[in-house]
């Protein structure tokens, strides 16, 4: 399992969920190592508010969106 959390607004239709955000999870989920979680910056903020760590990783470019810091949950 590979897991990739962003936070922004989406659009729910018919039970899917669609927007620029849904597509950066989607992306980060498919870089992260097996049994991993990638989070986007906005994402360790609020892992860091509810005292979750989180590990950066740097920036990566992310296909169709462009540079995106990242970091690791775990």
């Amino acid at each position: 399992m590979r897991i990739g959390l962003a936070s922004g607004p989406a659009i729910a239709r018919d039970g899917d969920y669609f927007g620029p955000v849904v597509n950066l999870a989607s992306r980060l989920a498919e870089a992260a190592p097996p049994g991993g979680v990638l989070a986007s910056a906005e994402m360790r903020d609020a892992a860091a508010a509810a005292g979750i760590g989180c590990a950066p990783l740097g920036s990566r470019a992310v296909r169709g969106i462009g540079d995106v810091e990242v970091c690791s949950l775990g």
